[in-house]
């Protein structure tokens, strides 16, 4: 079930133009398959009709390198496999990382297909101009600065560096919408938000709180650690020989990869609070402020207004745990602090 929504994500990875029907790096000859196959990537042709397009076009004199029965029952899968065939993309990684059963509630073991940044970023270095990967012209001064950090402390040349960004969204991915995916995707900055690659996705039902995504990140932190080393790793993430589905990893083991870093980790507040722990973090910052505040300003009106406030806000945070929550205290606390700070702000 996982490979299969992995596959139907990285469907459109396959297609060999674009939706406006411009296939500029296609032969002219070619192009009417091309844009057959991308009709049919998308979903708005079936199988049994793009093998009669294509029979129907061969009659005719067109250029198509294969046609396919239309009345074999395997026919989409045989399509499929005829379009993966000689593509770049490299294979999946499936990674045995602890998930939800939904039936039973307890954790087991499943495997995940991910796609490995290294992996991707090897792939797109060879199909592609290596020269567009290190753009920069979209980075903030934070990540410039980031990456000029990085290539110091890395004894790499200047800009020879890629920057990566990973993007955290909730996907729903059934009719009535009721159920969601949890997709992480990598983008390359200097391209950026257009070129987004997916590296892992995980129906929300099956996530454990604070294990699954956890594990996932893991492996995704090991492949960004050989992006650094510049070299493709001769064992799996857990130190374990390659599988039998590993051979063209096997094969690369020990060439060179391109450096590349991530720079920025984009998501909603949600996922922020879910996978990173930032709540707790801000949370555990507001008694820092109140020191802060009591430090720095003087004692003037407005000054001892804004401790207050600081004083107040960290009353409220204090009865949000369990040994300490006083609902009329909290309340109490919350409306004051309100009242100081429309006066602040006033």
């Amino acid at each position: 079930f996982l490979l299969l929504l992995f596959a139907q994500c990285c469907k459109s990875m396959h297609q060999t133009g674009a939706s406006s029907g411009n296939f500029p790096r296609v032969l002219p000859r070619k192009r009417f398959q091309a844009d057959a196959s991308d009709l049919f990537l998308s979903n708005t042709i079936s199988a049994k009709r793009f093998a009669r397009l294509l029979a129907n076009a061969k009659a005719s004199g067109a250029s198509v390198d294969r046609t396919f029965k239309e009345d074999s029952r395997n026919v989409a899968r045989d399509v499929r496999r005829k379009m993966r065939k000689n593509k770049p993309w490299p294979r999946v990684y499936l990674a045995s990382v602890p998930c939800l059963n939904c039936k039973t509630g307890q954790i087991e073991t499943m495997k995940v297909p991910m796609w490995l940044p290294r992996e991707l970023v090897h792939m797109l270095s060879e199909t592609t101009d290596p020269a567009r990967l290190l753009l920069r012209e979209r980075c903030s001064p934070q990540i410039l600065e980031h990456l000029t950090v990085i290539e110091k402390n890395m004894s790499f040349q200047a800009g020879s560096v890629i920057p990566l960004s990973l993007w955290m969204d909730g996907v729903p991915f059934n009719n009535n919408r009721s159920k969601s995916i949890e997709l992480c995707s990598l983008a390359l900055i200097g391209q950026g938000s257009d070129v987004r690659l997916p590296i892992f996705m995980i129906p929300k039902d099956f996530i454990a709180s604070g294990i699954t995504i956890k594990a996932l990140f893991e492996i995704v932190r090991w492949s960004f650690e050989q992006l650094m080393c510049c070299k493709m790793p001769s064992t799996r993430h857990d130190g374990s020989p390659f599988l039998s589905s590993d051979c063209r990893r096997a094969r690369l083991a020990g060439s060179d990869i391109p450096p590349a870093a991530l720079c920025q980790v984009r998501g909603d507040w949600m996922c922020y609070k879910q996978h990173f722990d930032l709540a707790g973090e801000c949370r555990g910052l507001v008694p820092f402020g109140l020191e802060v505040a009591e430090e720095v300003l003087g004692g003037g009106p407005e000054e001892n207004a804004a401790k207050t406030a600081a004083r107040l806000l960290c009353e409220c945070y204090n009865n949000l745990s369990r040994e300490t929550f006083d609902k009329e205290n909290l309340q109490r606390n919350c409306d004051l602090f309100s009242l100081q700070y429309v006066a602040l702000s006033t």
